[in-house]
């Protein structure tokens, strides 16, 4: 398939959506303060990432049904590989290469959902086996141990919840559900008491009390809440945040841009935000309608839970609704793995939207890769 069939056959909601949403990441990165590497540096990475986009969406998607296996133990390796590097905010999470920083545990998001999809679409149909479900959490639970060993909270806690996400979708029943809530009590004492770290705890305690320290650990919380809040009807306008530009605000280019846009674009701005954001999840539920092909089914459900709830869990983070844990909005914070990682996955779905009506999972067995090409 050529580029130009892609650009016919595409979804130009779906893309659509996804380029406005990172012209808004320039704009903001661009106005508003005198340091515009970020705004160079976030240019380089969407001129990486939409020629992926654009790849991955002229290829058909089952041909990394295939590869699956060897993605998830480069996957493994990577992770690995990062906790002997660069400790970087507290955390060894990033390949440094230079001035560019890449994040193996945000592609682990594309990756895991593309094993999730693989083992789904190779059971039978109908109820979640016990077998099928182990085999979830054996994919899915060596990379989490990984991610917080980095130590990377937020990125293993959004993981969890694709995970969750697509089980739920792949039928799971009430006793798995059961036993996974115990199971999630069990991780969680065992979590608090040995595993998580003292500035972890201490953002849950913050998110319970956000009073209790409001120029240490709750600073951030309390100074996203006001700027969000001071945003009214139409905002501040571009650059005229004082919060922000006066840099009260930390972070604000990158886990609290949502606050950001509240105080320079007001409501009007946030309800757009969240209407593009609406019609992406909308696009990809649609895909997982439209596709006969249970793999395909699978990517686009996976791809739907990531993008869902990496804006709730932002969002709620900005809002002080939920404990800080450092998720970036997709497509707008600044960051190239968090780009690129939606992209792919947007990339993917327009392949099923593209290749997945033409596709019947009973005619699969021997079809060749150049004939998937030609499809």
């Amino acid at each position: 398939m050529t580029l130009r069939e892609v650009l016919q056959k595409g979804d130009f909601l779906l893309a659509g959506s996804a380029f406005l949403l990172t012209v808004l990441s320039l704009v903001l990165l661009n106005i508003g303060g005198n340091n515009l590497s970020f705004f160079f540096r976030q240019l380089f990475f969407a001129c990486i990432a939409i020629p992926v986009f654009l790849l991955v969406s002229k290829t058909h998607y089952s041909l990394a049904k295939s590869y699956t296996p060897f993605l998830f133990v480069v996957l493994l390796l990577l992770l690995l590989f990062v906790l002997q590097g660069r400790v970087i905010r507290g955390a060894a999470s990033w390949f440094v290469l230079g001035t560019l920083h890449l994040q193996p545990g945000e592609i682990a998001k594309v990756i895991l959902v593309l094993v999730l999809a693989k083992v789904f679409s190779d059971r039978n149909k109908g109820k979640m086996e016990w077998k099928t479900l182990l085999l979830t959490i054996f994919y899915v639970g060596i990379p989490i141990s990984l991610i917080l060993l980095q130590p990377d909270f937020g990125t293993a806690m959004l993981i969890i919840l694709i995970w969750f996400g697509m089980i739920i979708a792949a039928g799971l029943t009430g006793k798995q559900f059961g036993a996974l809530f115990l199971l999630a009590i069990v991780l969680g004492i065992a979590s608090w008491l040995f595993f998580l770290k003292d500035y972890q705890k201490q953002r849950i305690l913050i998110f319970m009390n956000p009073g209790a320290d409001p120029l240490g650990s709750g600073y951030t919380v309390n100074q996203s809440i006001t700027a969000f809040g001071s945003g009214g009807i139409w905002g501040r306008g571009l650059g005229y945040g004082p919060q922000s530009r006066l840099n009260f605000l930390p972070e604000h280019r990158t886990d609290f841009i949502f606050a950001r846009i509240g105080e320079e674009l007001g409501f009007v701005g946030v309800i757009s935000v969240f209407s593009l954001y609406g019609v992406m999840l909308w696009r990809m539920l649609y895909a997982a309608q439209k596709t006969s092909d249970s793999f395909g089914r699978a990517i686009a459900i996976g791809a739907f839970v990531a993008l869902l709830t990496g804006v709730f869990v932002n969002a709620g983070m900005n809002l002080g609704l939920l404990p800080v844990t450092g998720v970036p909005l997709p497509f707008i914070s600044y960051g190239g793995s968090s780009m690129l990682t939606m992209y792919l996955l947007v990339g993917l779905v327009e392949s099923v939207l593209i290749h997945g009506e033409t596709w019947e999972s009973d005619d699969t067995d021997g079809i060749t890769a150049q004939e998937i090409g030609e499809i």
